[in-house]
């Protein structure tokens, strides 16, 4: 599931690159057009036409990042609940600025998705030059949450070799996420209440809380031009700020023990240095 808005180029490129995937299962493509003008509707429905894609919704009203995603889980899978087929469905949440960049990726993630326990999968994402975007989320990094491994060079060992091994997080990005789909229906889907940004943070944690596990894996490797679609979250951005408070106050990140981090370790960097 990708939304998307007046972003053709980008998300084009996104969609190129989805051709190319090698899976064994059944691909189903939904895509939100989030306040596309006409023109670009017209060129994504010609998509659609072509099958590129296999289905697309409007999405009015201002941006939030999880009403949209919550909106395209219930558009596919609403009427679905109760079906016995349902337990057997995962759905991906990718942004309209990924592209991939080894075929195998999506058959990696269903792969980890599928072992017991597991309710979310994580991809690593590189920005353009190929250094480390994301790797994983550590609770409590540079306040509320942070990726580890940052920026490093993706051919760097890091951090004992971390960001190149199979493991549990605390939390992953949303950015290009796996998910059961009975897991997401579980726990409610995605915190509209935050809009932009730790949205996928909270989900994580809430999906860790009701029991299962959330792993990330470097064998799916993805190319993030993050935020070209929309911008960065700004500091003094009231919204920004009001995830931060809602994040603080319900679970407390700034003194969260991450299981997943060694305490050893300075929780304001990303490269994982010595106190």
């Amino acid at each position: 599931m990708s939304p998307t808005h007046d972003n053709i180029k980008m998300f084009g490129s996104c969609l190129q690159s989805l051709g190319g995937i090698e899976y064994r299962g059944k691909l189903f493509v939904h895509v939100l057009a989030h306040m596309c003008s006409d023109s670009t509707f017209d060129i994504l429905i010609g998509m659609k036409d072509k099958e590129l894609l296999s289905t697309l919704q409007r999405y009015e009203g201002e941006f939030n990042w999880s009403a949209i995603n919550n909106s395209a889980v219930d558009s596919v899978f609403y009427a679905k609940e109760g079906c016995p087929e349902l337990h057997k469905s995962a759905v991906v949440f990718m942004n309209d600025d990924i592209e991939a960049v080894d075929p195998y990726w999506l058959d990696e993630m269903i792969r980890e998705l599928w072992q017991p326990g597991v309710g979310i999968v994580g991809a690593k994402l590189l920005y353009p030059d190929m250094r480390i975007q994301h790797a994983g989320v550590v609770i409590g990094m540079g306040g509320i949450a942070g990726h580890g491994h940052k920026r490093l060079a993706d051919s760097n060992s890091g951090y004992f070799c971390r960001h190149h091994l199979v493991q549990q997080m605390s939390a992953v990005t949303g950015a290009c996420m796996a998910v059961k789909v009975e897991v997401f229906l579980g726990v409610g889907g995605f915190e509209e209440k935050l809009p932009k940004a730790f949205n996928d943070v909270d989900f994580c944690l809430r999906v860790r809380e009701a029991g299962y596990k959330v792993v990330y894996t470097p064998w799916a490797r993805l190319v993030h031009h993050e935020s070209f679609s929309r911008g960065v979250d700004a500091g003094d951005d009231p919204v920004f700020q009001a995830a931060i408070k809602y994040m603080e106050e319900k679970w407390h990140c700034r003194t969260y023990q991450d299981p997943f981090f060694n305490p050893n370790l300075d929780i304001t960097s990303e490269i994982f240095r010595g106190k």
